[in-house]
């Protein structure tokens, strides 16, 4: 009986010099080759914190500086002003307008020109850095960045020219459409707008209006999406969507909002009028309070399962659709052709 208390009484203390021996080899460690824990194992505790404490200003000698912690970029910002004014100088000296750059609407085809802009301003690294600080760098950049204005207004041209000659063709303009509108109010993403533009010139609705920061051909990820569509689809640009549906409900057409509302009626209950607008928002907030106010009514797509919202290139061409389905149920003309010419 007296064996086991003994050995109960060993056991923590036994356990306890276990403990101390591995907390004591851990500070002693064989370093391991190309390893900086190994080099920092066989250091002391007193070497090893004064190696990790954080570097203060105050022990810095004067005109030395802290590198930047990973993903840091405000050291790479020095100067920044200066080049500025140098590459703006460089620009004025090859008769090119900065605000072609700055000023909204930005066309999507001058991103490339902004984006070198950009880089030579704002560099992300030491190397960038050092590259755009040589002496007249600013002049090379600013040539490279004439060239990608030259080829983006070319190809803005080209797009002009040739939409322009779809849309007075004999064949687009003897074919009837319907009397809706689609208004994209701040949409975000070309895919969609491409889907839509797709959805408009297989519905042969009217018009599309393009409005405040809803990518717009010739984008070049909406027309890789719409193709030749995006010719074949008349529209229009605007800076403010209210200001569209107030123009658009005086000249007697009603606009609607599909947005998910506590107002919102059913699409499905809902007779759609004669001519109707449909105001399509933003993926993520939805269509903008100012608009939703100007609307005549707000519609929903009624859901069955757990999520209560819709892509909006889908909802759209769910709502599109099924507008131009009961219009093909009326007697009446449509678009100033007979129902049979929008039928075939």
């Amino acid at each position: 009986m007296y064996p086991k208390r003994h050995e109960a009484a060993l056991t923590p203390v036994l356990f306890a010099s276990l403990w101390l021996l591995s907390l004591i080899g851990g500070l002693f460690v064989l370093p391991q080759r190309g390893s900086m824990r190994g080099q920092m194992s066989t250091q002391t505790p007193l070497a090893r914190y004064k190696r990790c404490r954080p570097l203060t200003s105050a022990a810095l000698p004067v005109g030395a500086s802290v590198e930047p912690l990973v993903g840091e970029t405000t050291s790479f910002k020095n100067g920044a002003l200066q080049r500025n004014k140098e590459l703006q100088h460089a620009l004025a000296e090859l008769h090119v307008n900065f605000e072609l750059l700055d000023k909204p609407p930005q066309c999507a085809l001058l991103r490339p020109a902004l984006r070198a802009y950009k880089k030579f301003v704002l560099p992300r690294s030491q190397r960038a850095l050092d590259l755009v600080s040589c002496p007249g760098r600013a002049n090379v950049v600013a040539k490279t960045i004439k060239h990608m204005i030259d080829e983006a207004l070319s190809a803005d041209a080209a797009w002009k020219m040739q939409y322009s000659n779809v849309q007075v063709s004999d064949e687009f303009n003897n074919t009837p459409r319907y009397p809706l509108t689609l208004i994209l109010d701040g949409l975000r993403s070309a895919q969609n707008v491409g889907s839509l533009l797709l959805t408009c010139e297989h519905v042969r609705l009217e018009k599309v209006v393009f409005c405040n920061i809803t990518p717009r051909p010739p984008d070049p990820a909406v027309m890789r999406v719409a193709q030749s569509a995006a010719t074949r689809v008349p529209q229009e640009y605007a800076s403010n969507a209210a200001e569209v549906v107030h123009r658009l409900r005086k000249e007697g057409c009603t606009v609607w909002a599909l947005e998910t509302t506590s107002q919102a009626l059913d699409f499905s209950d809902v007779v759609p009028p004669q001519p109707l607008a449909l105001v399509l928002g933003h993926e993520g907030h939805g269509v903008s309070l100012d608009v939703l106010d100007a609307c005549d009514e707000h519609v929903r797509i009624r859901m069955r399962g757990v999520k209560n919202s819709l892509n909006v290139a889908v909802a759209g061409s769910i709502a599109a659709f099924d507008v131009v389905r009961q219009w093909r149920g009326a007697t009446s003309n449509v678009g100033g052709g007979s129902q049979a010419s929008l039928d075939r």
